[in-house]
């Protein structure tokens, strides 16, 4: 099949639509970010664990901002005035991450 398609296509054609490729990508992500997701979504997504923690930290305030990943690798951030925590997919809390959050900027 890749045989026919470089018999079918000059390299420039390839090149444009891996560029339009890429640029369909990356409009696929930012509409996915600008998608927000009721509570209700997000806290559904949470694990058993997450969840346990994530009453916990409602009790202090925090709110589930979003989701990395999937299943066993993910981590729910939770935001509460000017401080973060994370809680990863077996429940554990950091209350300091050392990550850098973008702010949304509207």
């Amino acid at each position: 099949m890749i045989a026919q398609l470089l018999n079918t296509y000059n390299e420039e054609e390839i090149t444009d639509n891996n560029d339009l490729s890429s640029e369909i990508h990356e409009s696929t992500k930012l509409q996915r970010r600008a998608a927000k997701l009721s509570d209700e979504t997000l806290y559904d997504r949470l694990s058993l664990a997450q969840k346990f923690s994530a009453s916990r930290l409602n009790q202090y305030g925090y709110k589930l901002m979003f989701i990395r990943g999937k299943g066993l690798g993910s981590s729910a951030f939770f935001e509460c005035k000017d401080r973060v925590a994370t809680v990863d997919s077996a429940g554990e809390v950091l209350i300091s991450p050392k990550v850098k959050l973008r702010k949304d900027p509207t």
